[in-house]
């Protein structure tokens, strides 16, 4: 826990005609919780973050900011 961390994500802001608009994001925060027992099934660990984790952001890397390593 306290572990400085990154990440980067796009988010869907709407269509224009027939184009998806996407807003690129970078969060920085910390790990408030981790936790070896997944709070849902398929997981093999749960990580709480200081900041919040936006619908498009799944499967975005979680980087250590200290040394970019990927968590």
């Amino acid at each position: 826990m306290g572990l400085n961390v990154r990440t980067l994500g796009l988010t869907n802001v709407g269509k224009e005609g027939v184009n998806v608009k996407v807003d690129p994001r970078l969060f920085k925060g910390n790990v408030v919780h981790y936790s070896v027992e997944p709070v849902i099934p398929k997981p093999k660990s749960t990580v709480e973050l200081s900041f919040p984790f936006l619908k498009g952001f799944s499967r975005s890397p979680l980087l250590n900011e200290l040394n970019g390593d990927l968590l």
